[in-house]
């Protein structure tokens, strides 16, 4: 039985999160006591870029799986695409350094560190909607709007894998005191 390029990029993203749920499953949250002692900050883990989900030439092979790409439409399509992921990588490591450095400071982090930390992360948000928005204009003289809705339909899925597996690494509950 063949499945469509759909449905293996549904399977794929499914994955994906269930890799992300056995990675939370491995290191689950110790048990609350009634009364604790003092818990020392954690070990620093280091939190990988939100790129490492998929590498840069799985991010094309699902691309291609899920879109016929007429010639004129790959000749501009590809070498444009090549630097929109720079671009976009570019700011998602900087979003990754600033969760990473989060996790670092996790348990003693200061007000002036938390600011930062969120100036930091909202930052490159923010950045990465404007390089989506400014390459948008850019595709769309090469695609039709059904297919650059597609792309970057996949490209936010692809996205949000990452992301999950990069967020299943980050502590965010405040030990009791």
């Amino acid at each position: 039985m063949q499945f469509s390029p759909a449905a293996r990029a549904v399977c794929a993203v499914v994955f994906v999160a269930s890799c992300c749920v056995a990675v939370a499953e491995e290191n689950p949250p110790e048990p609350q006591a009634a009364e604790q002692p003092a818990v020392p900050a954690p070990e620093a883990k280091s939190v990988a870029p939100a790129t490492q989900g998929l590498s840069e030439a799985q991010r094309k092979a699902v691309i291609t799986e899920n879109i016929v790409f007429g010639k004129d439409e790959a000749d501009g399509f590809w070498p444009l695409y090549r630097d929109y992921r720079r671009d976009i990588a570019k700011l998602q490591d900087q979003r990754a350094k600033a969760i990473n450095q989060y996790a670092e400071v996790f348990r003693t982090m200061t007000d002036d560190q938390a600011k930062s930390i969120l100036q930091d992360v909202l930052a490159a948000d923010e950045g990465i909607a404007k390089v989506k928005r400014d390459y948008l204009k850019k595709f769309s003289k090469f695609l039709p709007e059904t297919k650059l809705t597609r792309f970057f339909v996949i490209d936010a899925k692809i996205d949000l894998a990452g992301e999950a597996m990069l967020m299943t690494k980050v502590p965010t509950a405040e030990p009791k005191h």
